[in-house]
């Protein structure tokens, strides 16, 4: 199984719901918010990697984003700040594609994936 909780949780957030998306090949998707009561949120998803090695990217507003190469315990990865305090944080790992993104600044998005990291 390649599914992994986070041990590190942004303060003032809890779990609020996790999804899982079956996919061709025996792959899957999970999916699990985390909810402050301000109204701010953040979701960390994981996805094996399938043979094929397809992983996805990310698309974003150059304009609106800043995106810098950044590491996740050892693996490479990829932070992208857009205006407005939303981040997403994108890095593949023992065969497993990750990507943590929402309200969160960047070095709390940076914890949150090395909790995971840290574990597999």
């Amino acid at each position: 199984p390649f599914f992994l909780l986070p041990r590190y949780t942004s303060p003032g957030f809890k779990l609020t719901q996790v999804h899982a998306q079956g996919l061709p090949g025996g792959l899957a998707v999970i999916s699990m918010t985390y909810a402050a009561p301000d109204g701010r949120h953040y979701v960390v998803s994981q996805r094996k990697i399938g043979d094929d090695g397809y992983t996805e990217g990310i698309a974003y507003d150059y304009e609106d984003g800043v995106m810098q190469n950044v590491k996740v315990g050892q693996a490479d990865g990829v932070l992208i700040k857009v205006s407005g305090a939303y981040v997403t944080l994108r890095w593949d790992h023992n065969g497993v594609a990750y990507k943590v993104s929402g309200s969160l600044s960047p070095q709390e998005a940076l914890k949150v994936g090395e909790s995971i990291t840290l574990r597999s």
